[in-house]
Order: C-alpha cells, then sequence, then structure tokens
C-alpha cells in the first residue's frame, strides 16, 4: 500500500474547523463529525507506519507515537482488556462548552489501529467542564460480532464472489442476500450486515454467528445500533471496515428504510461511496431490495450503479460479475 500524505493542522485550524461546523450542522452532528475525522486520522497514521501491538506493550508504544501527535501529553492510566484510560492535563480543544471530540476520536483510531480491534472511546471528564484533567476511556467494540470470522468450509462456495464488485439483489425478502452473506462467513470472508431486522432474530435464522451488525434503529440500545438518519457515521465503519485485512463482503439489506428516513439522493450517494471503497479495497457490496418498493426510476439508477445479480429464485443460483 503506498504511504498515505500527511500533515500538520494548527490548534487554530481545528478550532476554526469546529466553529463552521457547528453553525452549518449543529452542535450534536459537529461533535460527531469531529469524533470521526480524528479517528480516520489515527487509523491513518498507525497504517502509514505499519504498527501493531499486543496489548501488554501498548502504554510505551502509544505514547511513544502520540508525542509526535501534538495532541496533549498523555498519561495511560490502565491498560485491559476491558478498557483503557487515558488521561491529559491539558488540551488544545477543551475550551468553554466545547470538549475534545477530535482528541477522543483520534485516541480510538490510534487504539484501533495498534491493537486490530476496533475501540470506542468516551470523554468522562473534560477541563473545559472545571476537570483537572480530561479523562478518555476506550473500550473494544464488536459490532455485534459473536466469534471471529474463520474460514469453516472447504467445499466450492455456493455463490461465486468477485472482488471489486457491487451487486443489486432484487427480491422481496432479503433471504438470499443472507444465504450469500452466509456462504460467504464458511469461506473465509469477513461479513458485515447493515440491516433493519433485529441481529439476533437473524442470528437464529442463518449461520452468521461470526458476522458484525449494523442495526438501523432508532433504539441506540445497543453498540451495534446506528440511527439511520446518520448515513456519515456509517459510510465512516464501512469505509473503515472495507480498509482491513481480509476479504470484505459488505450486506446492506435496509435499503428502504434508510430512504424512508432520509431520501434517495442521500441513500443513493452513500450507496455511491461505498461502491468506490469496494472497488479501492477489492471487497463486496450486495444491496438487497424490493423492487416493488422503489419508483422505477429510483431502480433503473441503482442498477446503473451496481452489477446484475441473475439468480434462480427456486435454488438460490448466484453467479457474480455482470
Amino acid at each position: 500500500m503506498a504511504e498515505e500524505p500527511y500533515f500538520v493542522m494548527p490548534s487554530s485550524a481545528l478550532l476554526a474547523l469546529r466553529e463552521e461546523l457547528q453553525i452549518s450542522e449543529g452542535e450534536e452532528k459537529s461533535r460527531e463529525a469531529l469524533y470521526r475525522y480524528g479517528m480516520r486520522c489515527g487509523e491513518a497514521l498507525v497504517r502509514n507506519l505499519g504498527v501493531t501491538t499486543p496489548i501488554a506493550d501498548f502504554s510505551g508504544i502509544f505514547q511513544s507515537l502520540w508525542f509526535e501527535i501534538g495532541l496533549g501529553r498523555p498519561s495511560v492510566d490502565k491498560v485491559s482488556e476491558d478498557e483503557i484510560v487515558v488521561s491529559f492535563a491539558e488540551s488544545i480543544e477543551a475550551s468553554p462548552n466545547n470538549s475534545c471530540d477530535f482528541t477522543r476520536g483520534y485516541l480510538a483510531g490510534v487504539a484501533s489501529g495498534l491493537l486490530a480491534v476496533r475501540y470506542s472511546c468516551l470523554e468522562t471528564t473534560c477541563i473545559s467542564d472545571g476537570a483537572p484533567c480530561c479523562t478518555h476511556i476506550l473500550r473494544p467494540t464488536n459490532l455485534g460480532i459473536s466469534a471471529p470470522p474463520v474460514a469453516t468450509e472447504k467445499a466450492k462456495p455456493k455463490y461465486t464472489l468477485s472482488q471489486g464488485i457491487s451487486y443489486l439483489i432484487k427480491e422481496d425478502h432479503p433471504d438470499i442476500s443472507y444465504k450469500v452473506a452466509e456462504d460467504a462467513l464458511l469461506h473465509g470472508w469477513r461479513v458485515l450486515c447493515i440491516a433493519r431486522e433485529f441481529p439476533d432474530a437473524i442470528r437464529e435464522k442463518y449461520a452468521l454467528k461470526g458476522a458484525a451488525f449494523f442495526w438501523l434503529t432508532l433504539d441506540e440500545s445497543r453498540e451495534y445500533a446506528f440511527p439511520p438518519t446518520d448515513l456519515a457515521r456509517i459510510y465512516s465503519y464501512v469505509r473503515s471496515f472495507l480498509a482491513e485485512e481480509g476479504k470484505a463482503f459488505v450486506l446492506l439489506t435496509g435499503v428502504e428504510y434508510l430512504i424512508s428516513q432520509n431520501n434517495y439522493n442521500q441513500v443513493l450517494k452513500f450507496i455511491q461511496l461505498v461502491n468506490d471503497k469496494v472497488a479501492v479495497h477489492r471487497g463486496v457490496l450486495a444491496t438487497s431490495v424490493s423492487p416493488l418498493a422503489l419508483e422505477e426510476k429510483e431502480l433503473k439508477t441503482l442498477e446503473r450503479e451496481t452489477s446484475k445479480a441473475p439468480f434462480e429464485k427456486e435454488v438460490g443460483e448466484f453467479f457474480g460479475g455482470k
């Protein structure tokens, strides 16, 4: 992989970016955006350096790397399998009414890259609120994965998937799509399902215990729950999933629900962006849609953006390629 060019952002530019986001997006969305940008920067830095570390050596590696970033001097207060606690006695972000969102995103990105495990980060105390230090807690986020993806089937895959291709599967219910995901998982693909259905119910019906899930719902009681209106956040995680090592298969089954909560053009743009990353990282996207749920023009546009997935519905035969 070619090395990415890097530059240092002045603190004044970061603060100006926050202000502009607050004006254009509002307080909550500006915080989420800064967190995502920080996470991408952290992941890219570690990927550029090509460094990973076991958790036992995390503290030393992390601190030496972080000093080069310029986002404050960290103190690693706790390291365990369940959580990592990092604090800062000073912060370039903390100011009245502004917490350290870019910093906590950067922390999550660096930790995820170094430990090869997806981490999320929560700031529990902040200097901006009068606390003596900014405290961040990093915890692994399994995104609904109950078992690691392992190839368990040596027979030839039932469904042929061509890497770098985005498929459109037209069906009233995503039954064939989940069977394709099952088959991919059995043959060593990393699988991510973006679904309207509750993940536990899907796992009861299909052999997808090793798959990651994004549950499209307004109920955010689960860590793998994603509001359907937050397409930018969903895209950010999908982008990272595709960039990780190993063959990546992404199944999108909640298109109609996404459109009902956003609009068609926003969802189309989301799919186009994912398509681009699928091509770059040699992954696969399978988008399941019900033809009756879309206008004819909308369906035709989706067909132009994806590859046709012909199959015999009776037996579920699926052939990769256009």
